[in-house]
């Protein structure tokens, strides 16, 4: 779960002057479209393990972070673009990952209202004869009325609130650990059905849009790889601050702080703000929960 900062750092993102977020600070990029306050979020986003294990849910699971990526920086999802990579096709299990990628694509673009405007397709690919797995990378382009209302992910103040968003945020299902890092790094196995409830995802999204764009909070971050342990990680040394977090945790830690396959969010906010963030989560019935605040230096989770 390392930085791509090695990467991203050989190309000039700052052709023109137009960026507003620059790769790395947030969950997309954001760049102004001149002589208006409208701007433009662009991201890209595949887990090939969760589309290993389920081809279908992980294509899905593909357009729906990018698309939550997005979000979360107040913009709303427009189109997307895929690059469809996989195996051999010739072979049994790679047309049925092609088929299921394909319908997984297709179903969640129908239930997310936007259109695949353009992609390709990079088939054959295979060492040793065995398969890559399935990576269908989606490109995501969104728009934001006012690119000034966009934010970031890291968090920006001591004693600002941190706040989960989003389905049973501190749950201990197994099924949450299914192609996690975490499950691939200790457990040493690649197992389980990665799952996605794509109704309330929808939901998710649009009270993200709707509380950045209303100036309630500061900062947003998806939690994907890693799990919730290390999406406040990231928005601790984004921010160059800490965090004290203190939710439930069972004696199965493992779970809620690394589990990936969950519709969450994670926010930093003024403690003044809190109640109208209830409401606005209330009314689209989106779970909020407070699960603690940004400090100086340190990152502590419970004990």
């Amino acid at each position: 779960i390392t930085s791509r900062k090695p990467i991203y750092q050989q190309y000039d993102h700052q052709v023109q002057t137009n960026t507003i977020i620059s790769p790395g600070e947030a969950d997309a990029s954001v760049i102004q479209i001149k002589g208006t306050s409208k701007g433009i979020a662009l991201t890209t986003d595949c887990d090939s393990k969760k589309c290993y294990l389920d081809p279908y849910i992980g294509a899905m699971m593909a357009v729906v972070e990018a698309c939550r990526n997005i979000s979360c920086v107040g913009a709303t999802p427009l189109a997307i673009t895929d690059g469809l990579n996989l195996g051999n096709p010739e072979k049994g299990d790679v047309q049925f990952q092609l088929f299921q990628t394909i319908k997984g694509l297709r179903d969640a673009c129908d239930k997310l209202e936007i259109p695949v405007i353009s992609g390709n397709a990079s088939l054959y690919n295979e060492s040793k004869n065995y398969s890559i797995f399935p990576t269908p990378i989606i490109g995501a382009i969104g728009l934001i009325d006012d690119f000034q209302n966009c934010i970031s992910s890291s968090f920006k103040k001591e004693k600002d609130l941190i706040i989960a968003l989003g389905n049973d945020v501190f749950g201990d299902n197994p099924k949450y650990l299914a192609g996690s890092e975490y499950q691939k790094l200790f457990h040493k196995q690649l197992s389980g059905k990665p799952s996605l409830n794509i109704d309330f995802e929808k939901q998710l999204q649009k009270v993200i849009r709707k509380l950045i764009n209303s100036c309630l909070i500061k900062s947003a971050h998806d939690c994907t790889s890693g799990g919730l342990a290390v999406t406040i990680s990231e928005c601790c040394a984004l921010g160059d601050l800490g965090a004290e977090i203190d939710m439930p945790i069972t004696s199965n830690w493992e779970i809620p702080l690394f589990g990936e396959n969950k519709s969450t969010i994670i926010l930093s906010a003024s403690l003044k703000n809190y109640e109208k963030i209830k409401e606005v989560c209330l009314s689209h019935s989106i779970p909020c929960k407070k699960i603690g605040i940004v400090s100086s230096d340190k990152l502590i989770i419970k004990d």
